[in-house]
């Protein structure tokens, strides 16, 4: 059906149709924000949205200039009163919201669509300051479309038009700018950093591994399915009792808390590699914290990261987007490095008055003349032997924590068999330390990389062995192997727990979690990971070098013509092999191929009130409204003046002219 127009006598005046394409565009390209937003902002976008479909209907009156002007004053000092600024990402995206909303109430005209359109661009592009997933993007391209369509609504000047008639030109023109989009895309110099270089905020509440441990701090880990990083290795994977990704290493102990030590130099001091080198990438979700994560050891830091004397990987500023680094490591090593007095004083702290029961056992064992391997297999023996629990829900102390676990409750996650082997480490004279991190990971045989969650969040031990370095040891494998050969899943009796974690196999649903994660994976590689480096990296695949900045140049100069090209090309065959096709003359074909049915075929040449003449003559119970229908199809085709009250007119008896075949006579 066709519309009438929202403001009589208007030049360039708006449909119905078209101001709900508007209307739908804006509220779907504003939805987004509204977790954002102050309550008072999207209250006035809903109401600026309503009082424009009551002005479109016919129920109300554009509002007064004045009240308008009042009104956008208003928000821009309510903004202000609110975020403190009106230029910002947050500020200006509520301001723009706002603005959006105060637009639509003063859209007349084919003008004011249009830039009403614009808004509502700019409202797409906004969102990506708080979201990068492939489900926002997905919802995004949708709503991209939907103001597209509402872009060429308002710039159709057919008085017949339909509500459906944009979506195709609509859908045209955004496959026309695809070649465009995507030259862009790749040519343009990336600055360091993924897309748009900004910072994912939808995250900055979500945090994994912390730069203190406290008991129980990673058993709330745990529980948690959350994607810390993703991992795809040039090769072969180690074996999952290899993987180890460290991630900060903790010093300090007040009694309580684990925390690093001070700054070091940056700089690794070098080991002896024992194994082949594993060569990996990492997809690193944002954690708001410095530290990158990698197998042990790795050989050297990433572009734009540090590794230091305690091999922490650590980026230039704190990680709140979506980061990609390469790194190469050796699971299997010696160090060759000396303890300074310094560091060895740090690794053998034990804080006075703290644990005396986990102290006076460790100097047992050092006045005992052991080793300091005969040291650390009394440790391992001691939580092999008793009856020590891996559980998400140890006991809480507050003063002693190790004396608790190691000589009353036995319960614990691995921060506590972590913290108390140190200790009893420290007190038998054998430098020791604390690493976190992650142990482990899922592999996605669909995307055929690692998953690494927060679920696989860990703590083991390092402890210094002299001629030897630092040696890794985990006491939580002593009393419960199948954490590191099989996760943290089969490890603790609390499962059910963890049910909602995709680690937990679910049958399709397990599948349908690891094809999704593989969108996710592939959308985070080749869009929102898109920096300086993977640039480099695919330009040199097409010949372009690094420092070749006149190739990027010369490749854009070449391919926006190339593509402007290939697109008229297309457009041209497109509209040679379908021409659009007026809503008049495809009712009255559906009028004439009802009276096909009944065996009065209209011939090629013949005209239609031939025809006319001709099925009435066949059948006389239809001549009436052959004749009318065929008389409203000339009146619309051929006579000036014809408005869209009648075009309705003439739709509905052809809707209505449904004819049955005559019964034959005896």
């Amino acid at each position: 059906m066709t519309d009438t127009p929202t403001a009589p006598g208007r030049r360039g005046e708006l449909r119905f149709s078209t101001m709900a394409w508007l209307l739908t565009a804006l509220l779907l390209a504003a939805a987004p924000h509204a977790s954002k937003l102050p309550i008072w902002l999207s209250g006035l976008f809903v109401v600026s949205i309503c009082w424009r479909l009551a002005i479109a209907m016919g129920f109300a009156p554009f509002p007064n200039r004045w009240l308008l002007m009042a009104a956008t004053i208003g928000t821009a000092l309510a903004t202000v009163v609110d975020y403190g600024m009106l230029i910002g990402p947050e500020s200006g995206t509520a301001l723009l919201v706002g603005m959006s909303g105060l637009k639509l109430l003063e859209t007349r005209d084919r003008r004011d669509c249009g830039l009403a359109v614009l808004l509502g661009y700019l409202l797409v592009v906004t969102w990506f300051f708080h979201a990068q997933e492939v489900q926002a993007g997905l919802y995004l391209v949708a709503s991209v479309t939907v103001l597209t369509c509402a872009l060429v609504a308002g710039a159709t000047v057919d008085r017949n038009a339909t509500w459906r008639d944009p979506i195709r030109p609509a859908l045209i023109l955004l496959v026309q700018a695809l070649p465009f989009a995507f030259l862009l895309f790749l040519l343009v110099p990336r600055i360091h950093g993924p897309l748009w270089a900004l910072p994912n905020q939808g995250d900055a509440g979500i945090t994994g591994i912390d730069d203190s441990m406290t008991p129980g701090a990673i058993a709330r880990l745990a529980e948690s399915s959350r994607v810390a990083f993703r991992t795809r290795f040039g090769g072969a994977p180690p074996g999952r009792e290899k993987l180890y990704w460290r991630g900060p290493v903790l010093t300090r102990f007040d009694g309580r808390t684990w925390t690093r030590g001070a700054p070091s130099i940056a700089g690794s001091p070098g080991y002896q590699p024992l194994s082949k080198a594993v060569e990996y990438s990492v997809i690193l979700e944002p954690h708001g914290q410095r530290w990158l994560f990698a197998l042990d050891l790795p050989s050297k830091a990433p572009a734009r990261a540090t590794l230091n004397r305690e091999y922490e990987l650590l980026w230039q500023t704190p990680i709140d987007r979506l980061l990609m680094y390469r790194v190469r490591s050796h699971p299997e090593y010696r160090q060759s490095m000396q303890l300074a007095p310094p560091e060895r004083a740090s690794n053998l702290h034990f804080p006075p008055g703290s644990n005396p029961l986990t102290r006076n056992l460790g100097e047992q064992w050092r006045k005992a003349n052991l080793t300091a391997w005969e040291r650390v297999e009394r440790a391992l023996s001691l939580y092999r032997q008793q009856p020590f629990v891996y559980t998400l829900s140890p006991p809480i102390a507050q003063i002693d924590a190790s004396d608790r676990f190691l000589f009353e409750t036995k319960r614990g996650f691995c921060e506590h068999f972590a913290s108390s082997f140190v200790l009893l480490m420290r007190a038998a004279g054998v430098p020791a330390r604390v690493i976190t991190g992650y142990q482990g990971g899922e592999m996605n045989t669909l995307g055929k990389y690692l998953i690494v969650r927060q679920s696989d969040a860990h703590a083991w031990a390092e402890v210094w062995i002299q001629d030897t370095g630092w040696v890794r040891v985990d006491p939580t494998a002593a009393v419960a192997p199948e954490r590191i050969e099989l996760g943290v899943h089969a490890a603790v009796a609390e499962r059910s727990r963890m049910i909602f974690g995709t680690r937990v196999d679910l049958g399709w649903l397990h599948r349908v979690a690891l094809a999704w994660d593989t969108l996710n994976n592939h959308w985070n590689e080749w869009v929102v990971g898109y920096g300086a480096e993977s640039q480099r990296t695919l330009l040199a695949k097409l010949g372009i070098s690094e420092s070749g900045r006149a190739g990027l140049l010369a490749g854009l100069l070449l391919g926006m013509p190339l593509c402007a090209l290939a697109v008229w090309l297309l457009a041209n065959w497109c509209g040679q092999r379908s021409q659009p096709r007026n809503p008049t003359a495809i009712a009255y074909e559906r009028f004439c191929a009802r009276l096909g049915k009944l065996g009065l075929e209209r011939g090629t040449a013949e005209s239609p009130r031939a025809f006319a003449t001709r099925a009435a003559g066949a059948r006389p119970d239809l001549q009436r409204d052959i004749h009318e229908i065929t008389e409203l199809y000339a009146t619309l085709r051929f006579a000036p003046g014809a408005d869209d009250r009648l075009f309705a007119v003439f739709q509905r008896r052809v809707s209505k002219f449904r004819p049955k075949n005559q019964p034959r006579r005896a």
